[in-house]
């Protein structure tokens, strides 16, 4: 994401993506829809939850586009997702195209 201009914060885990999100100001989260424990779809569903982070964009990562998958994060309010494995040009492409619904 920084080779194509975003500042970027990490977490490892779902509860750590939370605590990055209270404590800064962030306008776009990417998470994988297969994480231990966590998901992305937890992420997701924790973001939209909150009154406070309930405006942030949420990319969605998958192995593949399973309608289910994509129909889930549909309904909790994905901004978008991104098929694995992701290449720069990709996530540009797809980043781009949820930056520029906002202008």
């Amino acid at each position: 994401l920084e080779e194509i201009g975003f500042e970027c914060l990490e977490a490892v885990d779902v509860d750590e993506a939370l605590r990055v999100l209270q404590n800064n100001n962030v306008d776009l989260v990417v998470a994988d829809t297969f994480m231990p424990e966590k998901n992305g779809f937890d992420v997701l569903r924790e973001i939209r939850d909150s009154p406070e982070t309930s405006d942030i964009d949420v990319v969605l990562t998958m192995m593949e586009a399973h309608e289910s998958l994509i129909n889930e994060g549909e309904a909790l309010g994905m901004s978008g997702y991104i098929v694995k494995p992701i290449d720069v040009y990709t996530l540009s492409k797809a980043l781009d195209g949820i930056v520029h619904k906002e202008d």
